[in-house]
């Protein structure tokens, strides 16, 4: 709320008098000594309008006219001024009797006689004489102990008080004026401009509301909605009032009206939002509609919807979205906000992750998802995610990969139940574990500027982020580019007689969340092409040496042959082979491996670094060989993409190989090259089929090379000769025989002029 300030110091601040001086202007007819010193004297605000007069005051009397019609509203209070304390003596109105009534004296002031002789006046004491009009101070002053004597025993307190706004206003108001009344009479009588009235109306007395101004601004001076927007912001309004009075006095009741209004006025993005949110109850999306349409920024938006409201990442997303900023423009907001280079937790609707964008960044750079492991009991899980993020950042930088840490909570992933509960079985009390993950993709896809349209990505998991990062690969094996599984304990198998989470049959039945004590129901039916596409795809598996603590046997886990009981090594081993098997009855070679990392335990930090060395072998691009195997155009570029590189078609021509097929690439196949670089291929148009094969065919604006495959496909043969001409170099500029003439025995060579350019120089 805004802080009222005194009156006095609003309009023209504080006079203070001190002294004395002989003022013959009006002096009451009860004192005949000389005019006392006075400690000090105040006139509020309206110094120019009153004064006292002698012989408490040496101040002249305001030229203005005396305002007479000021009698029932005045007041006047004596009190003793001790320890800053004012202990009231005496209060005179019109309603007092004899000389200590108020009244006007001549019709020139007005006067009231105190007597004094009936006070016990401590003679080390000081008086305060204050003079009220409708309840408002227009003036003080103090008299001090020295100079008291002089008044005797009866004061006479006299003042002037002329014809001033604010006077009246605060008169009127009590008497039931309206405030377009109250305005009308100011701009009559006082010719008050319209922020003077509105200043006069709620600045200094605040008889009447923000809306009241509004009114009477838009029905006496007819102001439009913005300048009176303007005028009672630099009243020091809230934006969220402002919008309340708008809507009163000028209707305005949608949020795009009001935020160009608002925003018109000179409110922050910050202070609009918060007045479409308080006064007209609007939610995230419809307050980013209203502001784009007064013009603001979808940065400026983000920041005041994250300031103003606390609006969750996401939530800021599908906001910009609704107002309908594009993708780029969303991603740009967001960069201004999240530095390059450190990473960032953000909140999502189902949970919390960190991120890390690094400098090295491009459009085309991948992202990693790292999950971290069964946290300890009293361990935060957001640190957690902190701290694996802060092993990969180095990384990132090196690759160019954007970095994720999901944070599992335990209240909504982190249940366990007979080894299937929480996140590693892809389960969540609200959301699946892997439609977490797929949200959280989606958002920093709009808030980066990552291209992720693709929708692949890579996957590491340590131990239950290991189980969840290995269920997740065989639910969605198309969306992983690369899984590494740090020392997992339970993996879901090839096995269509294991229940999921251990294996290909559906789970049908109920989960205990332990920490709400609830009940879910849980439905998951796997499909086993899952596992034949998962056994296809690159998955490496790491265990330490000194990983050697047993497991139980869950179902499909252990070969009978162990005993019950098995060591992360083992089962590992034994799902590796399980997948490459699965492979082989598909008639492919299986890409899943499996090695152990030697020195170490049961460790994230220690197995990050193979991790990091298996991503290295998918993150430097080797360009594919997209010839010699009948490879469409498409088909060539999308196994480029897959790689991080560009293609290109750099030229199409006649060749033996069907129409649309690749027929040669540069760089050669194998070579490495940057991320994103780019691979020329050239595309065959396919053999020509003359319009006429009894006369020679057209070549011309053909390049040479084309020109000269298509002439020899046909039994002819070719000779080239160069000119210089405008037409681009090694185009066909003349041909003779010309196209259409018949061919006979004695026409079976065709010579071919081609442009070399033009070599003048300009």
């Amino acid at each position: 709320m805004r802080t009222r300030r005194p009156i006095w110091t609003t309009l023209l601040g504080a006079i203070i008098l001190v002294g004395c001086s002989n003022f013959q202007g009006a002096t009451p007819e009860e004192v005949d000594a000389p005019a006392p010193a006075v400690l000090d004297a105040h006139q509020a605000s309206t110094a120019d309008a009153f004064a006292f007069l002698q012989p408490l005051a040496s101040k002249p009397a305001p030229s203005e006219e005396l305002d007479r019609s000021l009698l029932d509203m005045l007041t006047v209070d004596v009190c003793d001024v001790a320890d800053d304390a004012c202990r009231l003596l005496a209060t005179f109105d019109a309603d007092g009797d004899g000389p200590e009534r108020l009244r006007l004296e001549d019709d020139e002031f007005y006067l009231v006689n105190w007597s004094t002789h009936e006070e016990a006046l401590s003679p080390e004491s000081t008086q305060r004489i204050r003079v009220h009009v409708a309840g408002i101070e227009i003036g003080s002053l103090e008299v001090a102990p020295e100079v008291r004597g002089d008044l005797r025993r009866t004061w006479p307190i006299a003042f002037h008080v002329a014809n001033h706004p604010l006077f009246r206003v605060r008169v009127l108001n009590a008497r039931g004026f309206t405030a377009p009344e109250v305005a009308r009479v100011l701009l009559e009588e006082f010719a008050s401009s319209a922020r003077r009235t509105a200043q006069l109306l709620i600045e200094d007395l605040d008889p009447y509301t923000a809306s009241d101004v509004a009114r009477s601004l838009e029905d006496v001076y007819h102001e439009p909605a913005h300048a009176t927007a303007k005028i009672l912001k630099d009243l020091d309004l809230l934006a969220r009032d402002v919008a309340v009075a708008l809507g009163a006095a000028y209707g305005l009741e949608d949020g795009p009206t009001v935020a160009i209004a608002l925003q018109r006025a000179g409110f922050t993005t910050q202070e609009i939002t918060d007045a479409l949110h308080e006064a007209l109850d609007l939610a995230a999306d419809a307050i980013a509609v209203s502001l784009e349409g007064a013009g603001f920024t979808a940065s400026s938006i983000a920041n005041a919807l994250e300031e103003v409201l606390e609006t969750s990442v996401d939530a800021i997303v599908d906001a910009l979205d609704a107002a309908g900023f594009s993708p780029s423009e969303i991603s740009d907001a967001f960069a201004a906000r999240f530095r390059i280079g450190e990473v960032h937790e953000i909140d999502h609707h189902f949970g919390t992750y960190h991120l890390y964008v690094p400098q090295s960044h491009t459009e085309a750079s991948r992202v990693l998802f790292v999950v971290h492991g069964t946290p300890a009991p009293a361990q935060d899980v957001v640190e957690l995610a902190a701290t694996f993020i802060a092993r990969w950042t180095d990384f990132a930088e090196e690759k160019s990969l954007v970095i994720v840490s999901l944070a599992f909570n335990r209240i909504d992933f982190g249940s366990h139940d007979d080894g299937r509960g929480g996140y590693r079985g892809l389960f969540g009390r609200a959301v699946g574990a892997d439609q977490f993950l797929h949200g959280v993709f989606e958002q920093v896809g709009s808030i980066t500027p990552i291209r992720t349209d693709e929708r692949r990505f890579f996957l590491y998991g340590h131990s239950a982020g290991g189980q969840f990062a290995n269920r997740y690969v065989v639910r969605h094996p198309d969306r992983v580019l690369a899984t590494a599984l740090s020392a997992p304990g339970r993996y879901a198998f090839p096995d269509p007689d294991a229940v999921w989470p251990f294996g290909m049959k559906r789970l049908n039945g109920s989960i205990e969340w332990k920490l709400s004590g609830e009940t879910y129901p849980i439905d998951v039916t796997p499909d086993p092409d899952g596992w034949a596409k998962a056994a296809n795809a690159p998955i490496t598996v790491m265990v330490g040496t000194e990983d050697t603590d047993e497991l139980g046997c869950l179902p499909a886990q252990c070969d009978p042959s162990w005993g019950g009981s098995a060591n992360r090594k083992d089962v590992g081993r034994r799902w590796v082979d399980a997948m490459n098997a699965l492979a082989a009855q598909e008639g492919a070679v299986g890409r899943a491996r499996f090695f152990v990392v030697h020195g170490v335990g049961h460790s994230s930090a220690g197995l990050t670094e193979e991790a990091q060395k298996t991503f290295t072998h998918y993150l430097t691009p080797r360009v594919p060989r997209v010839t010699g195997k009948e490879m469409r155009v498409d088909e060539a570029l999308e196994a480029l993409a897959e790689v991080a590189l560009h293609g290109q078609v750099a030229q199409q021509r006649l060749s033996r190989l069907a129409r649309g097929l690749v027929i040669a690439q540069t760089p050669a196949a194998h070579t490495v090259v940057e991320r994103g670089s780019t691979v020329f291929i050239d595309v065959s148009l396919g053999v020509r089929e003359p319009e006429d094969p009894s006369l020679v065919p057209k070549v011309l604006g053909m390049s040479d090379t084309d020109a000269h495959l298509a002439l020899v496909a046909e039994g002819f043969t070719v000779s080239i000769a160069f000119a210089d001409d405008d037409r681009p170099f090694g185009e066909v500029i003349a041909q003779d025989p010309g196209s259409g003439t018949p061919i006979a025995d004695s026409v079976r060579e065709i010579h071919l002029v081609v442009s070399q350019g033009s070599t003048t120089t300009p």
